[in-house]
């Protein structure tokens, strides 16, 4: 029989250096931190590799900061370890291999739970990479699409792996709900993409929604592209929109949470037809708006977004078949309407913090099932 978890070590990539796996992270901290103020767990150590100076304090426990640096990481996993903490929560596949090196791997504690979140597991090491999972007492992944990855490659973690779905920040959706009391006037024909555009990670979907926006704006005059976030693939983008004759595409680079709402409520639709979600925050946050989604059949798009209920699933990297869906559905307005309204509706319970909580704390062995059947 598994032990009572009492004391708990998380270590992080960080928990306010943006993009969504801080996101993830934030949910976390707050579902063991809900626990903690119930009196079921008596301590949370949080370890951050590249969290800033001035984040702010824990709560319950220390909240230890590397800086930026690996050695300072291993020095302080190295001290908290020696707590003897009951669980050890890892956030990502890097920083679980540094929990691997001899000097902490005797002291890891029984369970080690490991989160995969997709790319850095496919894109990642091989055999290191698939050691530090296998070692793991509890495997958890952000969608059924990552877990099937995972087995796919070490088909033995399946008694061990935990597919829990992701879920809105709860101070986001506090944030955006007074925001959205506010009149903007009737949406635009705008097609809304959120995601960062790095050389690397060609593979979110700005090229095909790029080739197919001349073809676009051939059906819907007046339709923009908003293209919002930023990295070193910019300028190519830039340059490719030029080349291809891509007219009303608007680069916006990165953004407020505040005017990212103010977008989401502006657009007409939320497409980003990528290869590489494991699940793809941006698409819930999208729906929570009452946005229909676009996305790709390639990855976990398919499985966030309800094709023909709350947007439309397309072929990976075909313009064509893209254009043909953004036009249809840009000159249907009762259509996405209708898609709006379902995917509102998903959004406040599927991808809601209460359910994403009970299925972590489950999945963890913390909260036994008869305790969140008594709240």
């Amino acid at each position: 029989m598994r032990r009572e978890i009492r004391k708990v070590l998380f270590a992080t990539t960080g928990l306010h250096i943006g993009g969504g796996i801080a996101s993830v992270n934030r949910c976390i901290l707050r579902a063991l931190e809900d626990e903690a103020s119930k009196g079921r767990i008596d301590r949370i150590d949080v370890l951050s590799l590249y969290d800033p100076p001035d984040s702010p304090p824990g709560r319950g426990g220390d909240r230890v900061l590397a800086r930026g640096s690996r050695i300072r990481f291993v020095w302080h996993a190295w001290r908290l370890l020696r707590k003897k903490p009951d669980l050890l929560i890892v956030d990502h596949l890097g920083v679980g291999r540094t929990f691997e090196l001899p000097i902490l791997k005797l002291l890891k504690p029984r369970p080690t739970a490991l989160f995969i979140h997709g790319t850095e597991f496919w894109t990642g090491k091989g055999e290191a990479r698939a050691e530090v999972v296998r070692r793991a007492d509890i495997v958890l992944t952000n969608s059924r699409f990552t877990a099937s990855a995972v087995l796919e490659q070490l088909p033995e973690v399946e008694p061990r792996l935990h597919s829990v779905l992701l879920c809105i920040e709860p101070d986001l959706v506090d944030r955006w709900s007074k925001l959205r009391a506010t009149t903007l006037g009737p949406r635009e024909h705008a097609v809304l993409i959120v995601a960062r555009i790095h050389k690397g990670e060609p593979g979110k979907g700005h090229e095909a929604l790029i080739d197919a926006w001349p073809t676009v704006r051939k059906s819907v005059p007046d339709a923009r592209l908003w293209v919002v976030g930023d990295g070193t693939g910019r300028g190519d983008l830039e340059r490719r929109a030029q080349a291809v004759g891509a007219e009303g595409v608007d680069f916006l680079g990165k953004i407020s949470d505040q005017e990212l709402s103010r977008r989401y409520r502006g657009a007409a639709l939320f497409a980003m037809p990528s290869r590489q979600e494991g699940f793809g925050l941006v698409y819930a946050e999208a729906m929570w708006h009452g946005l229909p989604c676009v996305g790709s059949s390639a990855d976990a798009g398919r499985e966030v977004i309800k094709h023909g209920e709350s947007g439309a699933i397309v072929p990976y990297g075909d313009p064509a078949a893209l254009a043909e869906t953004l036009v249809s559905l840009l000159l249907d307005p009762a259509e996405r309407e209708r898609m709006g309204a379902n995917g509102r509706a998903e959004a406040n319970v599927r991808f809601g913090f209460d359910r994403f909580r009970k299925e972590l704390l489950s999945a963890l062995g913390i909260t036994a099932t008869r305790r969140d059947a008594d709240e």
